[in-house]
């Protein structure tokens, strides 16, 4: 193959080194003698598709003549934050890769914005990147037509995307085929017929069904079921959340569906859903042999909204002080906070540890507490513990000593996503809840609130991912800014609602632990650890 040096494609408008020749010219001009790869697939069965692109990339490198490490992992490309491209991006700041392989660029990710940043970031370290499936070294300070052509495929997608859900739409509405996923328990698809079929396990979801009609719970039907032996579709045990999810599932007598939920991907790539309104649903009756009979089925509904509906006296979605602050020692599960209104008054507690041994039906029973004596010790801790620790380094950055805790951006940033994901999935219940509910001024409030919280998420990933932090502001130095809070508690402790002290708690802890009714444990926030662990320092070098 003839050399071509280096060009410039006039019909991509890309400075490039084509050819394995001109390849192999530029890595041995650089003094490189090792590649290194990386291969990413977003859903794979197997290892197939990874493999495949371990073959061809393996294939690439051998004709250079070049050993190659690949780096290969399954994560969607919706951020950045993968394990293996972690990894990657370290060792190319440490000077450890200077030549990365991919087949196609938008193995590194499919965002034009995180493609550039990628590109820019890589260029800066004098890193070769070559994209195997062309054959061609990118010059990353041409980016016009690397987002030109990424648009184009984003737009390819978008539109494949499109026509993929009309079709499958119209397969529903005009044969009621089966087209969503994998089939569930007592049925198996007919790839000829495109229709679900009856199987062996039927006689599980009328077991369901029928326990379900006599009484027992969800829980205890769990139980039974895995007592038997018995599995779900995927091998795993059942639980009261997989009984209740076949329970409402209408494919049971004989009814195709789509289109009842709207499904999102964030920017961490985590998967969420909400109910999509009625009148948008596609359903086919008598689409295939139904398991469950139609006067069954409706009795089964009607009697688990009976259930849910019933009076128990227990106020439900509600947002109190300590929510998701309270564990139960013995097996580790959160203790939900609930409100119980008796005649003459409204008691909110910790209720007793629920969690249940499906496999044996055991119950923990851990013993609650109230939420006053849970409150009460927050805020001693607070008063007592982080409050000083808190002004003592305040007052050390004022006097303008700095504070030498190390910035751990990998840390940092997978606290925020961590939060970011946590906010994201109460604004997603709360949508839910206004399309069950309708919306309401409480609702609102708390949406408003929760929105505001993710924008300051938002905005602080967006200063770590882009590497614009300045060195010289920690982030215990900005926690400590954050903390103006606590220079004034407990003034205006009484004066502040549910949801705010929620939020005010969980930036200093993670939690407290409690056994048979007493609290044995607290566990603060990582701000605070560090804090801590730095105080004991400073003492032991006083010494």
């Amino acid at each position: 193959m003839k050399e071509q040096g280096n060009t410039h494609d006039k019909e991509r408008g890309i400075r490039m080194f084509s050819s394995i020749e001109s390849i192999r010219k530029m890595l041995e001009e650089k003094g490189i003698d090792t590649l290194y790869a990386y291969s990413r697939k977003s859903r794979d069965e197997n290892g197939e598709g990874l493999e495949k692109h371990r073959n061809q990339l393996e294939a690439f490198a051998n004709e250079l003549g070049y050993p190659i490490i690949i780096l290969e992992e399954q994560e969607s490309s919706e951020t950045l934050n993968r394990p293996m491209m972690n990894q990657l991006r370290d060792d190319i700041k440490k000077k450890k890769v200077r030549a990365v392989v991919t087949l196609r660029l938008d193995r590194l990710t499919r965002k034009i914005t995180d493609l550039e940043r990628l590109l820019a970031e890589w260029n800066f370290h004098d890193v070769i990147l070559i994209e195997a499936h062309r054959q061609k070294i990118i010059d990353s300070k041409d980016m016009q037509s690397v987002k030109l052509e990424g648009i184009m495929n984003d737009l390819y997608q978008d539109s494949a995307k499109q026509v993929l859900f009309a079709g499958r739409l119209k397969a529903v509405e005009l044969y009621g085929h089966h087209v969503n996923g994998q089939p569930p328990l007592g049925y198996d698809y007919n790839k000829d017929t495109k229709k679900l079929e009856p199987n062996g396990d039927a006689h599980i979801i009328k077991q369901i069904f029928n326990l379900y009609l006599e009484g027992y719970s969800t829980s205890t039907i769990a139980v039974k079921l895995n007592k038997q032996g018995l599995t779900t579709r995927n091998g795993s045990i059942f639980n009261s959340r997989s009984i209740n999810t076949i329970l409402r599932n209408d494919k049971y007598i004989g009814t195709q569906s789509f289109g009842k939920k709207q499904w999102h991907k964030d920017g961490d790539g985590n998967v969420m859903s909400k109910n999509r309104p009625e009148e948008h649903w596609v359903t086919y009756e008598n689409a295939h042999e139904p398991i469950i009979e139609k006067d069954v089925f409706e009795a089964v509904q009607q009697q688990l909204y009976a259930n849910r509906t019933s009076p128990t006296r227990v106020v439900r979605n509600t947002m109190f002080s300590v929510s998701g602050l309270v564990k139960c020692e013995k097996c580790g599960w959160n203790m939900a906070v609930i409100s119980r209104k008796y005649k003459t008054k409204t008691a909110v507690m910790i209720r007793s540890c629920p969690k249940i041994d499906y496999t044996t039906g055991d119950k923990c029973r851990n013993k609650g507490l109230s939420v006053e004596i849970a409150e009460d010790y927050f805020t001693h801790e607070l008063w007592n513990n982080v409050r000083p620790l808190v002004l003592r380094f305040k007052k050390q950055i004022a006097k303008g000593n700095k504070i030498n805790i190390k910035s751990d951006r990998k840390i940092e940033i997978a606290e925020l996503q961590k939060k970011k994901k946590e906010l994201t999935k109460q604004i997603d219940t709360l949508i839910d809840m206004q399309l069950d509910m309708g919306k309401s001024e409480r609702l609102m409030v708390k949406m408003n609130q929760l929105e505001a919280q993710l924008n300051v998420v938002n905005e602080q990933l967006q200063r770590l991912e882009d590497n614009e932090t300045d060195d010289s502001l920690a982030w215990v130095e900005r926690f400590l800014e954050d903390a103006e809070d606590l220079v004034g508690f407990p003034l205006n402790w009484e004066g502040m609602t549910n949801e705010d002290k929620n939020v005010f708690l969980k930036k200093y802890f993670k939690g407290i632990n409690v056994l048979d009714g007493e609290i044995v444990g607290i566990e603060y926030s990582d701000e605070v650890q560090e804090l801590m662990k730095q105080e004991i320092q400073e003492k032991q070098e006083r010494k």
